[in-house]
Order: structure tokens, then C-alpha cells, then sequence
């Protein structure tokens, strides 16, 4: 995650919901997964989501669980 996108003091909010996240539940995320050909040291792969949005991402691609939280698919 490139240090001017998150820097330390910014407040950031989860890539996939209007959540600000904390130490405590801020995690890191590849938006592409590796396994599905994402890179894993990429920072243009790497998000700031909150602890429930990468458990339920799950094997999705970072647009794949957009489209799905658009649709209402996960509420």
C-alpha cells in the first residue's frame, strides 16, 4: 500500500464500503487476487478495507464484490 495513498495520520475509509477504518479493523487486501493472476507486492493491488469486507470478498475480485454490494447482493 504506497505511503502517500495511506499515509499514517490520513483517516482512511474502506475501499468497498463508507466505513473509516481504524488500526483495529483496518486489514490490507489484493483487489486481484494472486491466485487469479494478481500481483502480490503490486501497491496498485493493494487495498485498505475493513476486516468484514476481506472475509466476505473471499476468492472475488475487488470488482466482482462491488458489483455484487451495488446490486444488494450482500447487504
Amino acid at each position: 500500500v504506497s505511503q502517500s495513498r495511506y499515509a499514517p495520520n490520513k483517516q482512511i475509509k474502506c475501499e468497498y464500503r463508507p466505513t473509516m477504518l481504524t488500526k483495529k479493523t483496518a486489514t490490507v487486501d489484493h483487489d486481484v487476487l494472486v491466485s487469479r493472476s494478481g500481483k502480490i507486492k503490486d501497491p496498485a493491488n493493494l487495498v485498505a478495507c475493513c476486516k468484514p469486507c476481506n472475509a466476505q470478498k473471499d476468492c472475488l475480485t475487488g470488482a466482482e464484490y462491488r458489483h455484487l454490494l451495488n446490486t444488494g447482493f450482500y447487504g
